[in-house]
């Protein structure tokens, strides 16, 4: 590890959530020695924990397959305001966080999607 990575330890180790991130993806990236994975979940996990927004979706996409991460009732809330969001920054950072549901999350989500769709196109003919 050179300079670059002492720094993003010590950076890290301050409490800088962008930083523990980096240093979990290098961890990452580095799993076929032992041990490395656990340690990038952790760092990842720390990154979660500081408020660092993109830590937080890897930490949950790489450890949580499957699982519910988020409640069916704020799944569906979100999935509402992102139907009636313009394409921008703020709907693909929402649609991360829908990327994290189940499979049953995911379909109610799509069959949201679609039926808003028939909507607007319903509007735009008359």
């Amino acid at each position: 590890m050179g300079r670059r990575g002492r720094k993003l330890i010590i950076e890290a180790v301050e409490g800088s959530g962008r930083s523990c991130r980096k240093l979990g993806l290098y961890f990452f990236r580095m799993r076929q020695r032992p041990g490395r994975k656990e340690l990038a979940l952790r760092c990842l996990r720390r990154a979660a924990q500081l408020g660092d927004e993109m830590g937080y979706l890897l930490y949950h996409r790489l450890t949580h397959r499957g699982r519910k991460v988020i409640d069916d009732r704020s799944y569906r809330q979100m999935a509402a305001e992102y139907g009636g969001l313009l394409p921008g920054a703020e709907k693909r950072r929402l649609r991360q966080y829908l990327l994290l549901g189940t499979d049953r999350q995911k379909a109610f989500w799509k069959a949201e999607e679609k039926r808003a769709s028939v909507r607007h196109r319903r509007t735009i003919r008359r």
